[in-house]
């Protein structure tokens, strides 16, 4: 076991293009967000949350008013999400239904694979469908 392995979870619109309204929204909050939330370059890491209240409640901070289908970042799933971020510092915009299925599809893969649990830290990269990546 690797106890300083820091994974990382992507969101590739090119070998996935549903999730490309996410790969979006990640791409712009990791360069606008102060605390650019998941690259490297900047050490902030995310860490899971896996108490469904705390994943409420940063749904609830978060996508409050954003219909019909909200994405959240930094994720709900982490201890950074927006219930437990200050002000400014996380974003939520109104992406596809089926970009947010396919995100849900690809962090819960992630998750699985990498056995991650409470507290585990990870980095996120987003790749836009011309090949962008946000780190």
């Amino acid at each position: 076991m690797n106890e300083t392995f820091i994974p990382t979870l992507t969101y590739s619109a090119v070998a996935n293009p549903a999730v490309s309204d996410v790969a979006q929204h990640v791409y712009s909050a990791q360069a606008s967000l102060p605390s650019h939330w998941g690259v490297p370059s900047q050490g902030n890491w995310l860490s899971r949350d896996t108490d469904l209240t705390d994943q409420a409640a940063n749904r609830m901070t978060a996508c409050t008013g954003v219909l019909p289908s909200c994405d959240e970042f930094p994720l709900a799933s982490t201890h950074q999400g927006a219930a437990f971020s200050a002000a400014g510092d996380w974003s939520a915009v109104t992406v596809s239904a089926s970009a947010n299925s396919s995100q849900g599809g690809i962090t819960g893969a992630f998750y699985t694979s990498n056995r991650m649990v409470e507290g585990d830290k990870f980095w996120v990269k987003a790749i836009l469908a011309n090949g962008s990546a946000s780190w």
